[in-house]
């Protein structure tokens, strides 16, 4: 008796701390999309209240590094916020030239400073690529092209094989992450990764008060500067 007493016992044991756990874990989540929501619900809140326009001073603005240099703030409102038992930070790489040693602001970056994947010619995603030491930049434009409607028919055949059994979208890309579709990039993820942090479906021009150093010398490089 007192051995099938102990069995039970170390049974229920391991039951209670299973749901223990799996409880602990329904918590955690909760707390991680409540703080999520806070964070987009904070960045709402400072875009709103800001009235200043997209100017030279842009990344001085709260919104861009969470305090306004031009009125002395020292503190970021983005940096370590605390929502109950846990917290957010917003920020992002203003510089990445450096890998090792990026430069972050804490705040919220525009699209504006990025290159939109769906109006730029074949020039500049050229310029793009070369800047990021990618393999082939031509071929990788000229894929791009082909997806987003262009008009190269060599390309028909590519996508018609068993390599990549799907029909080419021919219509302009819906998000950035389209590009893990695309000839070149399929299965290439930290390609596809590089060229999210300049490429964008949104912007209708590049604003240079924002862009990253590697926007700029692509666009000066396409009009061959």
């Amino acid at each position: 008796i007192l051995a099938l007493v102990s069995l039970l016992s170390v049974g229920l044991a391991h039951r209670v701390a299973i749901n223990l756990k799996l409880v602990k874990f329904q918590k955690d989540k909760l707390k991680c999309f409540y703080a999520a929501k806070a964070a987009v619900r904070k960045a709402i809140g400072v875009l709103a209240a800001e009235t200043a326009t997209v100017d030279a001073i842009t990344l001085n603005q709260r919104w861009s590094r969470g305090y306004n240099v031009t009125e002395g703030d020292a503190d970021s409102i983005f940096k370590d916020v605390v929502v109950g038992d846990a917290r957010f930070t917003i920020r992002y790489p203003f510089d990445d030239t450096n890998e090792e040693a990026p430069v972050y602001f804490y705040g919220m970056s525009d699209e504006d400073r990025k290159i939109n994947i769906n109006t730029a010619p074949m020039n500049l995603l050229r310029a793009l690529f070369e800047v990021l030491e990618l393999n082939e930049p031509g071929a990788l434009a000229d894929a791009v092209i082909y997806w987003r409607g262009g008009n190269q028919e060599a390309h028909d055949a590519s996508y018609a094989s068993t390599e990549i059994p799907y029909e080419a979208s021919k219509a302009l890309f819906q998000a950035i992450e389209e590009l893990s579709l695309v000839k070149g990039f399929r299965g290439n993820e930290s390609m596809i990764a590089a060229c999210s942090k300049y490429l964008s479906v949104f912007p209708r021009d590049i604003n240079i008060n924002t862009a990253s150093s590697f926007v700029l010398e692509a666009v000066f490089l396409s009009l061959g500067a």
